[in-house]
């Protein structure tokens, strides 16, 4: 069997989604690709989901090339049904059939209900690319199946999602995948962010995926873009000669609203601080978006 492996992306370039459509993708991304993958016998070392409103992406590492062969033993009819006085029926012919071999290849098995048909069903394992490629391959299927509290449908188009699909990149390692969803053919061309790189960017390979996108200005994995945050919040606090308090609930609420958090740094004028700092943190955090 080929110990070959490539990494996989696919990312789905999408109008800009509702904060909370993200977190809910981003949660359910690795587990139907974990599913899918399982079910096509498709090897792997890791998945990860990346994200932004613009952007859903599944980045699978060290996949395999191929499928590797089946050869799976099956039970079928019971010999009393499968032969009629030393003659093959048509329920043997039909188990031998389905096995691509003859009645004279299957075995006779002792099981806890009486003696049974046997036999090897055997399958050449196919590529990687032919499985996950195409309208009806395991990419679209996954990306279609990624649960929204509410989908909606766009110009002609039946298929549903939580907000139209503008682009979709999809590479077995350097090589193009070529499927369809909802009527977007893949390319590796992605976008740069909408205001500080309005541009197609070019997606060499799976790998330089996030690189080629941190270059444009998007942080797509969201724990780099928390640390990112966090480190520009406490530089912004440090040069208005103070200090940053930590809050995990805003860095939270902002984390699926950007895909490059910045920040803009305001004030209030001395009269309002004599109010409690209990009543003005509540004020600033209601009102901080």
């Amino acid at each position: 069997m080929s110990t070959e492996t490539s990494d996989l992306l696919l990312e789905i370039g999408v109008e800009e989604l509702p904060a909370s459509f993200v977190e809910g993708a981003l949660r359910a991304l690795p587990e139907l690709a974990q599913k899918r993958l399982a079910e096509l016998r498709l090897a792997y070392q890791a998945i990860h989901a990346y994200g932004t409103p613009r952007r859903l992406a599944l980045v699978v590492r060290g996949l395999a090339a191929r499928q590797p062969d089946l050869a799976e033993e099956v039970t079928g009819p019971p010999v009393k049904a499968a032969f009629k006085d030393g003659v093959p029926t048509k329920a043997a012919e039909a188990f031998a059939a389905k096995l691509g071999c003859a009645v004279a290849d299957l075995r006779r098995v002792e099981t806890p209900k009486g003696e049974y048909l046997a036999g090897t069903r055997r399958e050449a394992g196919q590529t990687a690319i032919s499985l996950l490629s195409g309208r009806q391959g395991a990419l679209a299927q996954i990306a279609l199946a990624i649960p929204f509290r509410k989908s909606m449908r766009w110009g002609t188009g039946e298929v549903p999602f939580g907000r139209p699909i503008q682009w979709v990149v999809a590479l077995l390692g350097e090589q193009l995948i070529e499927l369809e969803i909802a009527g977007i053919k893949s390319h590796r061309a992605s976008r740069g962010h909408r205001f500080l790189a309005a541009q197609v960017v070019q997606i060499p390979e799976a790998t330089a995926y996030l690189d080629v996108l941190r270059q444009a200005h998007v942080l797509a994995d969201p724990e780099e873009r928390a640390r990112v945050m966090r480190e520009r919040l406490d530089a912004a606090a440090r040069a208005a000669g103070g200090a940053l308090i930590e809050d995990d609930f805003l860095v939270h609420e902002n984390l699926s609203l950007v895909e490059e958090p910045h920040v803009v740094a305001g004030g209030y004028d001395d009269e309002f601080l004599q109010l409690p700092e209990r009543v003005i943190l509540e004020v600033a955090k209601g009102h901080q978006r």
